[in-house]
């Protein structure tokens, strides 16, 4: 049963969160305001971090907040800890950045598909995760770039089923700021059958 689904005594579990975890990061990472925020005061690379709690079931909309859009940073799943430099430089993580020109970028193995639009400070990147099927999608300010994750078509990602799965931040810019919001911060629109936040 998920957190916060109310179980047979019709009482509702809490929902828990973690966060990013400082020993699932790369060595320029630093994990601030409980672990929620990943923060870099300068650039370049390894400035990645993992969630603390993976998930092999289930489907979560995850959501990042860009506190300080600098240069570039993103987000989005990674399978353990040898990611190389950024998140997507080896094909054991697949994230979402923006600003290369008018585009955005999702990045895997070391390379890329370009996708139209930007990042900005204030902007939300939505990542939504079917971990039964092994399918992601991305989305900006609830809204998803491509396929439709509420019908489980057109998936910009795909990976094993029940593999255990991260989240993954990524920072590259001086004083960028990404924050990993809890579920009751996510106020966008929810896709039918999935779940709010990351919780675990």
């Amino acid at each position: 049963m998920l957190p916060g689904i109310v179980a047979a005594s019709g009482r509702r579990t809490r929902l828990v969160y973690r966060g990013f975890d400082p020993q699932k990061a790369g060595a320029a990472a630093s994990i601030q305001n409980d672990g929620f925020d990943l923060f870099t005061a300068s650039s370049g690379t390894n400035r990645w971090a993992l969630s603390a709690a993976s998930k092999t079931s289930g489907k979560f909309r995850a959501q990042l907040l860009a506190v300080n859009h600098a240069n570039t940073l993103g987000g989005g799943v990674a399978f353990n800890t040898n990611i190389g430099g950024f998140a997507g430089a080896t094909a054991n993580a697949a994230a979402f950045f923006g600003n290369y020109a008018a585009n955005t970028r999702l990045y895997t193995n070391n390379a890329f598909s370009a996708f139209a639009g930007t990042i900005a400070t204030g902007d939300r990147i939505d990542i939504f995760v079917d971990a039964d099927a092994g399918r992601v999608w991305w989305g900006k300010n609830g809204t998803p770039i491509a396929g439709n994750p509420a019908a489980g078509t057109g998936a910009m990602y795909t990976y094993p089923p029940s593999t255990p799965v991260f989240l993954v931040g990524d920072t590259t810019g001086v004083n960028g700021r990404i924050r990993l919001r809890k579920g009751s911060e996510i106020t966008d629109p929810l896709p039918s059958g999935f779940v709010n936040g990351w919780p675990g």
